[in-house]
């Protein structure tokens, strides 16, 4: 109900190109590195998760479900020591669509999030 709660259908185009039947897609997200950290961890946990939407350039919206990764931890000495932060989510992204234009794409947001000691989401910080 959530999820349905959030969709948001795609602006009509006569220009757009559509596929008679649905399409399967599939987006494979393996890993992020060297994604840069200039912020000081001071004691507190962490941890990251990618949000991915569809996004219409002609019209400048964004349509569809966003999907969400499971949190993934990271290591705390080699970050702080690199000032940076090597993720491995392994991620599939799964949908259907019968819009088949190249100004239409995934976009891929990559979102640090802070825990409190019981495990409660204190923020959530999007870093692009």
């Amino acid at each position: 109900a959530r999820q349905q709660a959030r969709h948001v259908p795609a602006t009509p185009d006569a220009l757009r190109r559509a596929l008679p039947t649905t399409q399967g897609y599939r987006l494979r997200i393996l890993r992020a590195t060297d994604l840069p950290m200039h912020t000081t961890f001071d004691g507190r946990t962490f941890e990251f998760q990618l949000g991915v939407s569809l996004y219409d350039e002609a019209h400048g919206t964004f349509y569809g479900n966003t999907v969400y990764s499971c949190g993934d931890s990271y290591d705390r000495a080699m970050a702080a020591q690199r000032r940076a932060v090597d993720l491995d989510f392994s991620f599939d992204v799964y949908w259907h669509t019968r819009i088949s234009d190249p100004r239409c794409m995934a976009v891929v947001e990559v979102i640090m999030m802070e825990r409190s000691a019981d495990g409660v989401v204190k923020g959530r910080y999007a870093l692009g």
